[in-house]
């Protein structure tokens, strides 16, 4: 279902009322010229299905057109007009409720179906009677300073909270990566019909041509789990409900307009999900295990089964140090798996550090790829051709990697990018049925400084500033 993509907020004195003209040949994502255009009728028409919010807490009513709002107040005089491009939800302040709107986006990028977004201005109108006070505009300010970050991303005609995989299997609706969910999971539902479905994380595209002059589209989509969300050496780990920290969903979409042909790669990163701690107030706090290992066994087990459900077969990947200060995390994370025997998941130990370092850098990294490999080839990539106007399912992934290091972040982003570079070579040979010696110095460069944009990306919004070890992944 499309979103509104053109919306009309119509000020009264007892209600606000959100009108959706996204039919007024306004081109989704920009409304600033059509509604300042030179005569342009500013008027509420109430044509429109519009929503109704009540300033006495009573709850949002769904009008389908001018007859149904004049029920509930529509014909008195408006006191205000003003133009939104999205609707997120409403948001709780301490005086009361306030719908939240997107006032201004860019385009991010294009997945085959639709257009990617992201959020650039947001607005906030109050839907109660009370007086505004200073810690509202203090709280608002805060949630604005978020949303306007630049790595909240949209879709009006898609749903980007879902990979393509996921989409194409019908599996029940998982939330994890709709962000602005908690805006409103408590509406009604044909109020959250109108909501955008926004993802935190990073969207990028591109396009090259191969040599035999198939142009293809690709584009990066990193969704963050809103599930123990927070910030390095803040958040680590599992909690109770077996969700980690800092876990990601990447997924490498690639597409071929003349072809009706796409393929979808999916890769995964999280904290060990195990409890562990890294907050004892020192500069770079060394980890510790916060409880027995008994303790850990049970969510360790549950995240696993989740992984496994959603994923395939899961080959977690942990390139913690064996040595040093992270010693601890790696003997940790062996053990849970020696005593769990989880079915459909794996472990693959690499440190990272000690085979990575100085001149061994490239020959550490084919080592990992060379063990890496069998796995990706096993377990594939996801394809679907569309024909006569209906889509198959050509190839399903049937299992993922789950890469961590301590911070999931820096040496992570450095195997994910070598390990989606395997899986677009697949990916290709699933578009045109071969494989190129080489697709070319113009599209090796965009496909590394994408992944290097990404790392940069997942890392600021975890550790508060870019990602190292990017030269690795602009290199290769």
């Amino acid at each position: 279902m499309s979103r509104p993509h053109s919306i009309r907020v119509i000020h009264f004195r007892d209600r606000l009322v959100l009108e959706d003209i996204s039919d007024q040949s306004v081109k989704p994502g920009v409304i600033d010229d059509w509604a300042t255009a030179s005569g342009r009728d500013r008027a509420a028409s109430f044509k429109h299905k519009s929503l109704v919010f009540p300033f006495d807490g009573s709850k949002v009513i769904l009008a389908n057109n001018k007859d149904e709002l004049a029920q509930h107040g529509g014909a008195e005089a408006s006191v205000g007009v003003d133009y939104a491009v999205g609707f997120l939800g409403v948001l709780m302040l301490p005086s009361g409720p306030y719908i939240v709107l997107v006032r201004q986006t860019r385009v991010a990028g294009s997945l085959p179906s639709a257009d990617v977004f992201s959020i650039n201005k947001v607005l906030f109108f109050k839907i109660h009677k009370e007086e505004a006070r200073k810690v509202d505009r203090d709280v608002a300010s805060f949630v604005a300073q978020l949303l306007e970050s630049g790595f909240f991303y949209f879709c009006y005609d898609a749903d980007l909270t879902q990979s393509l995989a996921r989409i194409d299997k019908a599996e029940a609706y998982d939330s994890a990566f709709w962000w602005t969910f908690s805006l409103v999971k408590h509406l009604p539902n044909y109020a959250r019909r109108w909501a955008l479905r926004t993802i935190y994380g990073f969207v990028e595209s591109f396009s090259f041509k191969l040599p035999s002059k198939e142009q293809l589209e690709v584009s990066l989509v990193s969704r963050r789990s809103r599930r123990r969300s927070g910030t390095r050496y803040m958040s680590r780990g599992v909690d109770t409900a077996a969700d980690v920290s800092n876990f990601v969903e990447t997924e490498q979409v690639v597409w071929s307009s003349r072809l009706l042909r796409t393929s979808a790669y999916r890769i995964i990163r999280g904290s060990i999900p195990s409890f562990w701690r890294q907050n004892d107030g020192a500069l770079k706090p060394p980890p510790e295990i916060s409880a027995p290992l008994v303790y850990s066994r049970p969510v360790f087990r549950k995240h696993f089964k989740k992984l496994t459900s959603s994923y395939g077969q899961i080959l977690a990947v942990s390139l913690v140090s064996f040595k040093g200060s992270e010693a601890v995390l790696c003997e940790m994370y062996e053990r849970l798996f020696e005593l769990e025997h989880i079915a459909d998941a794996q472990l693959l130990a690499f440190d990272f550090h000690a085979h990575c370092a100085g001149r061994e850098q490239e020959r550490g990294k084919a080592s990992l790829l060379s063990r890496l490999k069998p796995f990706l080839y096993k377990h594939g990539v996801h394809s679907v051709r569309e024909e006569n106007q209906r889509v198959e399912v050509t190839r399903r992934q049937t299992g993922s990697l789950r890469v961590n290091c301590v911070d999931c972040l820096d040496r992570t982003n450095v195997v994910q990018s070598h390990a989606a570079r395997v899986a677009l070579s697949m990916q290709i040979k699933e578009m045109t049925g071969q494989v190129p010696k080489s697709i070319g110095r113009e599209a090796e460069d965009a496909f590394r400084a994408v992944w290097a944009r990404n790392a940069d990306a997942i890392s600021i919004q975890y550790a508060g500033t870019k990602a190292m070890k990017t030269d690795m992944t602009r290199t290769g």
